[in-house]
């Protein structure tokens, strides 16, 4: 019994290290999450082409017969970083409140590239901090798009990340 479970442990340990290194041996690729904002999606796409950064839209990709959930998957497997765009989509009313908050799809996708990459490789860019996010990721640091300096913070970060070199911070 012992031995059988020294074997699980190591399989999952073996897996575990397997699944970090393959994250980061990936070509430095950033899979763009976003919603109905194309201001918000031209202006980032545009930034990270000006620093040679790869990426990826959902939408550009072929959808080869796959579901959207495969699609999907397939995609975001080729990626070791996300940017996640957070724009006012969505209105609601909670108790005699008016709330504002990003398509669901995008708050689904963030929580995705947070148990896949880490925190530390996804990046949340939100259009203003008015936006409604649920309680769950309501302590997590992120960059306020409606502020002056937010191109300036999300080379930072791609910096920080390894995904352009001290030549792309020019």
């Amino acid at each position: 019994m012992i031995q059988l479970l020294a074997l699980v442990y190591e399989k999952q340990l073996f897996t575990c290290e397997k699944s970090k290194k393959r994250k980061y041996d990936l070509a430095s690729r950033a899979f763009i999450v976003h919603g109905h904002n194309q201001q918000m999606l031209d202006e980032v796409s545009s930034l990270l082409k000006s620093k040679g950064v790869e990426y990826i839209i959902l939408k550009e990709e072929p959808n080869l017969g796959q579901t959207i959930i495969e699609k999907y998957e397939k995609s975001a497997s080729t990626c070791n970083y996300a940017i996640i765009i957070a724009s006012a989509d969505d209105y609601f009313h909670t108790n005699d409140n008016e709330c504002i908050r990003a398509r669901q799809n995008v708050i689904f996708e963030l929580g995705y590239f947070m148990g896949h990459l880490g925190r530390d490789r996804v990046l949340l860019l939100m259009e203003n901090d008015k936006i409604d996010i649920p309680s769950d990721i309501s302590g997590i640091v992120y960059i306020d798009y409606g502020l002056q300096g937010w191109k300036e913070k999300v080379i930072s970060e791609l910096f920080s990340s390894k995904l352009i070199s001290a030549r792309s911070l020019k």
